[in-house]
């Protein structure tokens, strides 16, 4: 999130060069970076809506004395409100407690869990501490799980009931589960009744897979909606 930041305030620096002092038209182009930026991290919105808030009322009442330019002055609103916001002060890591002290870190896929997660094993290993690092993240490997697991059910009933070959069985389970369809007839009433309740839960699973696979893209997608329902009215969440 910090490079991310720190590249779009450099952009916002490069432009605001020629200008005399911070406006209302220079300070908002110059949040909405920041606001991206924060959005882009996965930042909760509530959260963003009132940092951009604060720094926006900083901004606007800022004097730029002869030393720095407008960009170089709102880059220091900007750094003295983002550590505000982190708590003001360096914050030791408190392990001194009955061992395993246990850290435990939540958030969205891709908003950097593991690098964090890595930062402060290396962190408590300068400090003389042993680490271990592991996920419980269960979503991607139940839909993993769910997935093998329905294949082979149909790959079963195909196999056992139908009297398929193994790659037909394979075949005709994976189009179904693909939402394409089986290719070979069923010719028994046991196979026809089996087949169309695997079809139903072969259904229920795709759309669970996708739901898995997708839910990062939508959330980013609802970050970007509200980003530009902020732009259209910036004082909804002040």
């Amino acid at each position: 999130m910090l490079d991310n930041l720190t590249q779009r305030l450099s952009q916002v620096v490069k432009r605001l060069r020629g200008e005399a002092r911070l406006t209302e038209g220079n300070v908002a182009e110059a949040l909405r970076e920041v606001r991206v930026a924060l959005l882009e991290a996965d930042v909760a919105l509530p959260v963003v809506r009132d940092f951009i808030a604060r720094l926006r009322e900083k901004a606007l009442g800022q004097e730029v004395t002869g030393s720095l330019t407008p960009g170089q002055a709102l880059v220091g609103v900007v750094h003295r409100e983002l550590s505000a916001l982190m708590g003001g002060e360096n914050a030791a890591l408190d392990l001194a407690v009955t061992p395993p002290a246990v850290v435990l870190l939540a958030g969205l896929q891709g908003s950097g869990k593991t690098t964090t997660a890595a930062a402060l094993g290396a962190l408590a290993a300068r400090q003389g501490k042993r680490t271990l690092v592991c996920t419980i993240d269960p979503a991607p490997r139940l839909a993993d799980a769910l997935g093998v697991g329905t294949l082979a059910l149909g790959m079963a009933i195909y196999h056992w009931v139908e009297g398929l070959a193994w790659p037909d069985a394979f075949l005709n389970a994976a189009m179904l589960l693909g939402g394409m369809g089986p290719v070979d007839p069923l010719h028994t009433t046991a196979g026809k009744w089996l087949a169309g309740l695997y079809a139903l839960l072969a259904g229920v699973v795709f759309l669970v897979l996708a739901g898995v696979m997708l839910a990062p893209v939508i959330h980013h997608v609802l970050q970007r909606f509200h980003l530009e329902a902020d732009e259209r009215n910036p004082t909804a969440g002040d």
